[in-house]
């Protein structure tokens, strides 16, 4: 098993830095609502430079949007940094990034979407565990929080391992219990990582893929892409999160959905192939740790799932 760089675990209440290396907030108020929400629990956030700026579709400028991330990884008082948001932007970053000092400070980094290139460059190029998880605008400035998404993110952060029971996955597998290195993110992220520096080469992994608003024949693409890419063979199991507003469009040839698309990914491949990961562009969604260990316990139609060695 590969020597993985871990993060502090958190000890409540801590300082976090809250920075929006992609696209801009549309909505102001999402700042104040996760500021309340985050102090009412003792924690005092740290806004970066930018985080309300806008630059065409970013929150700034690329050199703008890089000091922030080094900036934030600089400042040894924050232990926990959260995006707060997605969109487009981070893949202008990437070749910037300075993974290496991302990693000494040991902080703890979450998001998802666009964050994806961040997690997949610290594992990469550092084998630094980080998290794909809530994001400050996107969950925690609503009005009303999900309490699933919330309880569960806190328990990861906060303890050295983290169950998730029952998931509801019609399969056609034997009960079987699967480990290795939990890893992965938005789909359309990971097939734009592909061949490049930024990807991980992770042996043995249980590999989760997610999206938003891609017809099923063009997620099924950019699976084949990891496929062709030899990616799908260093694997041991295939999860397939919340794949929202991915429907077949009216101007499509032939309706085919999402049901087709796993139906033939379990033909292709000779892993198993699970539905229902509970994580994506919903307002439901785990915390995982990419890099962390995931213990995949599959019985029939259900699965659950136990993350550790992912914090010190």
């Amino acid at each position: 098993m590969t020597d993985f760089v871990l993060p502090e675990r958190l000890k409540l209440p801590v300082q976090m830095g809250v920075l929006s290396p992609s696209g801009f907030i549309r909505d102001q108020t999402q700042i104040e609502l996760f500021k309340r929400h985050f102090s009412q629990m003792g924690i005092k956030t740290t806004l970066s430079s930018h985080l309300s700026g806008q630059y065409l579709y970013f929150s700034g400028t690329d050199p703008e949007r890089l000091t922030d991330i080094n900036q934030t990884a600089r400042n040894t008082e924050i232990k926990l940094v959260m995006a707060a948001r997605g969109g487009y932007g981070f893949s202008r970053l990437i070749g910037e990034l300075d993974t290496e000092k991302l990693a000494a400070s040991r902080q703890n980094w979450v998001g998802f979407s666009d964050f994806t290139f961040l997690n997949l460059s610290l594992l990469a190029k550092e084998n630094y565990v980080t998290f794909q998880g809530p994001m400050a605008a996107t969950d925690f400035g609503r009005t009303e929080i999900s309490s699933f998404t919330r309880d569960h993110f806190w328990s990861v952060m906060t303890k050295k391992s983290h169950t998730i029971e029952n998931i509801h996955s019609p399969n056609p597998y034997r009960n079987q219990l699967v480990t290795g290195t939990i890893w992965g993110g938005c789909l359309s992220i990971l097939a734009s990582a592909t061949g490049t520096p930024v990807m991980p080469d992770i042996q043995d992994g249980i590999l989760f893929i997610e999206d938003i608003q891609e017809e099923p024949y063009k997620v099924e693409r950019m699976i084949y892409q990891l496929f062709h890419a030899g990616i799908l063979s260093k694997q041991k199991a295939l999860l397939f999160g919340q794949f929202t507003n991915c429907e077949p469009t009216s101007t499509s040839a032939f309706p085919y959905t999402m049901d087709h698309v796993v139906q033939h990914i379990r033909h292709l491949l000779d892993i198993p192939v699970l539905t229902g990961f509970p994580f994506g562009h919903v307002a439901d969604k785990i915390t995982i740790p990419v890099g962390g260990q995931a213990h995949l316990s599959i019985r029939k139609n259900a699965f659950s799932i136990r993350f550790s060695d992912y914090n010190s």
